[in-house]
């Protein structure tokens, strides 16, 4: 993605509402089929959550361009700091809802600093882990089906080990999103979305076109 992002301050109406309308998002993310005990449901509430994490500096365009590993050491912190909100706001929560909020402000709204639109995550829910999966796993076979003409031993080698591999990573992909914790997100999910995002050509927020509604 290649475009110019958006000022808040010279756009301030079109941001209160993108602002507002991404508030109300976080809150319809926290309130999936089986959540709905788990999270308060009045906005309220999430908005103050939303509140402890520190967005501004994502949308300061005096700062300059944003890249990846600053905009990383910042999620870890914002992360952290909704955890502290709400005993069942775990790591995959939290991100989900960071996610949500950004998809919103900054994806869909085109506000924030140059560079953000590239660095944000996708929100990873169950539908997108398992489908984010399929696509890497499926990715692999073509690639190792492609050897078999080109160098049978090497064929041989990676098909031999192949299920094994699959089975753990569909293991993987099979963990619910209440169960992710930090290892997990950056060591599994963040790095297969990478994979993905390049095999597709788009944006690490992009891989989020493998999301369904069923």
């Amino acid at each position: 993605m290649d475009r110019e992002l958006l000022d808040r301050n010279i756009e301030p109406v079109r941001w209160q509402i993108a602002h507002s309308f991404a508030q109300w998002t976080a809150r319809a993310a926290t309130q999936s089929q089986g959540t709905r005990d788990r999270f308060p449901n009045k906005q309220k509430e999430i908005n103050g959550y939303l509140g402890t994490v520190e967005f501004d500096s994502l949308f300061d365009m005096s700062l300059g361009t944003i890249e990846k590993d600053e905009f990383n050491e910042w999620h870890v912190a914002q992360v952290n700091n909704l955890m502290n909100c709400h005993p069942n706001i775990n790591v995959g929560w939290a991100a989900k809802m960071i996610a949500v909020y950004l998809k919103t402000t900054c994806y869909l709204a085109g506000f924030g600093r140059d560079g953000l639109d590239t660095v944000i995550h996708p929100p990873f829910d169950n539908k997108l882990m398992r489908n984010m999966g399929e696509y890497a796993h499926q990715s692999l076979v073509d690639s190792i089906e492609s050897l078999k003409d080109v160098d049978a031993d090497l064929y041989e080698i990676a098909f031999r080990n192949l299920d094994g591999f699959l089975s753990a990573r569909r293991e993987d992909m099979s963990t619910r999103i209440k169960d992710v914790d930090e290892d997990f997100y950056w060591q599994v999910l963040i790095v297969t979305c990478e994979s993905v995002a390049e095999q597709l050509g788009c944006t690490l927020f992009e891989v989020e076109q493998l999301w369904t509604t069923e």
